[in-house]
Formats: C-alpha cells, structure tokens, sequence
C-alpha cells in the first residue's frame, strides 16, 4: 500500500494478505435407467463452479465405482465418482444410481399344422427379445402349453397357449400359437358289380380309402346316394355306378366311379325235333330256346331262325319249308 503523504505524520506503510479460499465443489456421479441387456455409460456433474469452470477444469479423469461398476442384472446399483482434484475447490462427491430395468420379452407358443389322423410334435415355445446369450433355459420355471389344441383331433383351428416361465430380467409377455388341423383326403368308391343278364345286382355300395383312427363310411354324415347308367340298367354292357351324397369335416372327400358289368346270359336253342313217315311233310320246323331271362321269348331275339342239317344216314337234307309252304322233293 502506498501513495499517502501528510506534512504532519510520517507514514509507514504496512501490507495485508488476500485469502482466496477453495470454493465448495459437488461433483456428483449422474443417475442412469438402462433395460436389462444394455450396458449404462458413466457420466457426472458438477455444481458450484465458479467463472465458467467445468468439469474439464479440474484435474484428473473421473473415476466411477460402486456396485454399479459390472452390473448388468435388474436391480438398483450406487455408482461413486472421485478421482478429480482442483486446487480453487473443495470437493465433496456424491453417488448416483444405475437401475436396470426388465426387458421386454416375447415368449410365442410354436404353430403347428398337422392333418386329421397325424398327432402334432409336442408343443414348444420361441422366444424373441434375448440378452447376451439367454435362451428359454435361462428362465425360471417350466412352459406350461394349454388352450384348445390341447386333445384336439378334429379338423379346425385350435389355439395353443404358454405360461409358466419367469425371470427377474425380463417382462414376459407369452402370445398364443394356432394348432391347424386339415381335412385328410378321403376317397370314396362305388364298388363294382359284375352279374350275368337276368340277375339283378345286389344294392350298391362303396368303400372308402384313406380312414383314420378306426373311422367308417358310417362316421361320415349324409347317406350314400348311387346313381349313374348303372341304375336301371338291365341289359348285357359295362354301366358305370357313381356315388356321392356324403360329407365330413375331417376328410375332403373324393368320390370314384365304380362299374356294374351285365354278362350276357347262356341260352340253348334247340331245334325241335320230328318224326314223320316217309311221304308225310313234317310239320313247319321250330325251335324253342332254354334259359331265358324276365319274360323274353325267341321273339325277343334278333334275326330269323335258320334251319339245315342231314339226314340220318349222311345225305344232305332239303332245305325244310317255312310254315304253309310244301316241300321241295326234286
């Protein structure tokens, strides 16, 4: 200190001392909310600087610790900073939290579509939303699978459900799965006849090809309706018999032709025989036929008899006369 002067004092001048003290300093470690799976980057923050200082003013890198420090499962978790050092503050270090938070996870029960008669595999589950390297076997508890597939056998949709897992690291939310149960291909057959003209065939029937578990044409709704040229159908040819008239929910049903074969029917015809004294005209000659069927008749045959032959002892017999006609015995 100086530049006093007084003609009536002699001055001495005597210095003082400015004290700057340290100003109080918080640093504190920033509190973070990370979902379980995502690793948490450590930061801070400081509250009382003075001017424009920051952080970047003080010496030393921040150095952060605790539980927190390595963490990675749900939960909550101190995380401690220290490490700086500033010559202008006194500094006083406060911990932050880190909590992990569960993440989301989608566990789905497994669709499956089998056809009716084929068991389904056993149910299984997927789950999407993973951490590092967790599977379903890192979750507590079994999958229990429910819902209306379970005993299904019938054709249709049926839902399979999944419940039963755990685990603190995760908020499961479990979706439902769908059981399909096609129809099975089922083919239904008239079956086919084969009788001789005359015989009527017996009533028409099918079989069916492709059943599961111990199933019928008689587990199948409606009735058997046979038709076709076969029905009716009474002369020798191939006819063929269709059937439909049936339906099922299980089965997608193919319905096939079957063939109704009329054989012709052995007939004797037999010329009848004569016996006249010579120089007497037999009478006309005839023939009557043996094995007919329904009401036929040699008038119900086509064309128009013929009658030769020889006489007894090898000499060709005349061309015998037709009724009302004499015989020619050149």
């Amino acid at each position: 200190m100086s530049g006093l002067s007084s003609t009536d004092y002699t001055i001495t001048f005597v210095n003082g001392t400015l004290l700057i003290s340290p100003k109080a300093l918080t640093v504190t470690a920033d509190d973070k909310q990370v979902s379980y799976g995502t690793a948490p980057v450590f930061s801070a923050t400081g509250s009382g600087f003075a001017f424009s200082d920051t952080l970047a003013s003080l010496s030393g890198p921040a150095s952060f610790g605790g539980s927190a420090v390595g963490a990675v499962h749900v939960g909550s978790y101190p995380i401690t900073v220290s490490g700086l050092t500033a010559s202008d503050y006194t500094i006083s270090f406060l911990n932050g939290t880190l909590k992990i938070d569960p993440k989301a996870l989608t566990v789905t029960a497994g669709s499956q579509e089998v056809t009716y008669g084929t068991v389904a595999a056993p149910f299984s589950a997927t789950g999407n939303g993973f951490a590092y390297s967790d599977s379903l076997a890192s979750l507590s508890g079994a999958a229990v699978f429910g819902g209306s597939a379970l005993g299904a056998v019938h054709a249709g949709n049926y839902t399979i459900s999944v419940s039963g897992l755990t685990a603190t690291d995760y908020t499961i939310n479990f979706v439902n799965g769908t059981l399909q149960i096609d129809a099975k291909a089922l083919t239904v057959t008239a079956n086919s006849q084969e009788v001789t003209y005359g015989t009527a065939p017996a009533p028409f029937s099918a079989t069916g090809s492709g059943f599961a578990y111990s199933d019928s044409l008689a587990s199948l709704s409606g009735t058997a309706v046979f038709g076709g040229s076969a029905v009716g159908a009474v002369h020798a040819g191939s006819y063929a018999i269709s059937v439909s008239g049936l339906t099922a929910t299980d089965y997608s049903l193919s319905f096939v032709n079957g063939t109704l074969k009329i054989d012709p029917k052995a007939l004797t015809v037999t010329a009848v025989s004569q016996e006249v004294t010579y120089g007497t005209a037999p009478a006309p000659v005839s023939a009557t036929g043996s094995g007919f069927a329904y009401s036929d008749t040699l008038a119900s045959l086509s064309g128009t008899a013929t009658f030769g032959g020889q006489r007894d002892h090898g000499e060709p017999r005349r061309q015998l006369p037709a009724h009302g006609q004499r015989p020619d015995l050149d």
